[in-house]
């Protein structure tokens, strides 16, 4: 399945909206945006990856929801998208875990802070079969690409991409999305290219 277009361009938009009176606004954060909905109007519309506690990610928006309805008005880089991150519920931020209970607790309105990560297309080329990419991987079939749990030394470290850091997910490789357990054999081949979903987090 070929990457979608959305995910082909680096973008790290951040920005504040003024919303209509329609029952969605955003305001100011100091990452990404904010979007403002009324629960009392349905649901999100929205599918959770939560493999990752640290980085609550936006697997799938639906076609319905408050989310699509919110995306009907917003400028497209300010528009929520598969694999943003959730920051923070309502001012509070936390675990995936904790992001999702905060959801089920607000009784009307909810504020969503969301982040664009950056998507950063990687060439790699071996020299030799033994050459490591210094890339701690975790592995799950329904997970949202490869998701990266350590960097250590190693190609990505000695090629300078001092942006690629625990937290970020292999999406692709070769432009191809893929399940998690065939990118990972793709990445013993000597010559690809992966790209990489880097989320902004300062841990």
């Amino acid at each position: 399945e070929d990457l979608p277009q959305h995910l082909r361009e680096p973008g790290e938009e951040t920005g504040n909206l003024r919303g209509e009176d329609s029952g969605a606004q955003a305001s100011e954060v100091r990452i990404g945006f904010a979007v403002l909905v009324n629960k009392a109007n349905g649901r999100l519309g929205l599918c959770i990856d939560k493999h990752d506690p640290e980085v609550c990610l936006v697997k799938t928006v639906y076609g319905t929801g408050l989310i699509a309805s919110w995306n009907d008005i917003a400028p497209p880089e300010q528009s929520v998208r598969d694999l943003d991150r959730i920051v923070s519920i309502d001012g509070r931020p936390g675990s995936t875990e904790e992001l999702m209970r905060f959801v089920g607790e607000t009784q009307r309105y909810l504020e969503l802070a969301v982040d664009h990560p950056s998507i950063r297309e990687i060439e790699i080329k071996k020299e030799k079969s033994t050459s490591r990419l210094g890339l701690k991987l975790s592995v799950k079939d329904d997970a949202v690409g490869l998701i990266i749990t350590a960097v250590e030394d190693g190609l990505i470290r000695q090629m300078g991409h001092v942006n690629v850091k625990r937290h970020d997910r292999i999406i692709a490789v070769n432009g191809e999305t893929r399940t998690p357990t065939q990118m990972l054999q793709a990445l013993h081949e000597a010559e690809f290219t992966m790209t990489v979903c880097c989320y902004n987090i300062h841990l």
